[in-house]
């Protein structure tokens, strides 16, 4: 009876929570760092111009791209970009071991790293097309401001995070979106009284 926690709901994707809230409340602020403020449709449309930035740069379904930053609205920006892109972000801690990093690198075989400038020389000897956390990404030809169209699926790959590793040596874990929705829902209903995909949906 304990372990009977199976339950229905439905699936929506973590940069689809947002979409959803973009065009519910548009300038509503989501994001507040300091003096800088973020609405819903500013995130949103910056999440979309990297998305489609990415997937310019050969970024596809399950393709792994690190991200090398400290915490900042921007960050949130590049996960969700990435998110939309198709592919799964790796987060790099700045603060790690040099030689720790350069063993995620040299395991993950990462063929894109979004970075703060400021953290580029970590990665002077990566061989990853690396772009700039601060760039202001061109926008896209197709759809530049407009939700990217990717087609991902409830078990595509969403992230992939480092642990320490009980051998010292860093291994992957490799998270789909499926998992990451399911947490999430269980959150709304630990939570809150709203469900995302459905009538309701969070504040």
């Amino acid at each position: 009876d304990w372990n009977n926690t199976s339950a229905e709901f439905p699936t929506v994707l973590v940069h689809e929570v947002i979409e959803v809230q973009a065009k519910r409340l548009p300038n509503h602020v989501v994001m507040v760092s300091g003096d800088e403020k973020w609405t819903y449709q500013q995130l949103n449309t910056a999440a979309n111009r990297l998305g489609h930035h990415l997937r310019e740069r050969g970024v596809k379904l399950d393709t792994p791209v690190g991200l090398l930053a400290e915490r900042s609205p921007l960050m949130v920006v590049a996960v969700l970009g990435i998110l939309k892109s198709g592919g799964a972000y790796v987060p790099l801690d700045p603060d790690i071991p040099d030689l720790r990093l350069a063993t995620i690198l040299e395991e993950a075989r990462l063929p894109i790293i979004i970075a703060q400038r400021q953290l580029h020389e970590k990665l002077a000897s990566c061989h990853a097309d690396i772009v700039a956390l601060e760039d202001d990404w061109p926008v896209s030809d197709e759809e530049p401001n407009g939700d990217c169209l990717t087609a991902i699926e409830e078990t595509s790959l969403a992230y992939v995070i480092y642990t320490s590793g009980s051998t010292g040596q860093p291994k992957g874990v490799m998270v789909p979106h499926l998992a990451i929705a399911n947490h999430m829902q269980w959150l709304f209903a630990q939570f809150t009284n709203y469900q995302i995909g459905q009538v309701r949906y969070i504040n």
